[in-house]
């Protein structure tokens, strides 16, 4: 069982992701925080619905033909294989949560 600790951290130019579930949890949670004035990401698709919830910032959120603003409180369920991508808008950092099942090789 996670209890909520940072278990993990990735960091690429456009993102830091913070994972909330360890590797035999069954699911991907994590707390990412966009990059200042990064362009949209690469929209990624997943085989279950992702969970998306934005506590803090604004950010722009693009999945199949939909763009939305979301800002704090906000929050999406994104369909399966539904591309998906996103930004941080203002001078404000973004946060946004992620929950999804964890894909299987």
């Amino acid at each position: 069982m996670t209890t909520g600790q940072i278990v993990g951290q990735i960091d690429d130019p456009q993102m830091r992701h913070e994972s909330l579930a360890g590797p035999r949890e069954g699911i991907d949670a994590f707390i990412s925080t966009p990059t200042r004035g990064a362009a949209m990401t690469k929209a990624t698709k997943h085989d279950s619905p992702e969970f998306l919830l934005v506590p803090a910032g604004r950010m722009r959120v693009s999945y199949g033909d939909t763009a939305l603003e979301m800002s704090h409180g906000d929050a999406l369920v994104v369909r399966p294989r539904t591309p998906c991508g996103l930004r941080a808008l203002g001078d404000r950092s973004a946060r946004f949560l992620s929950v999804h099942q964890k894909e299987t090789p």
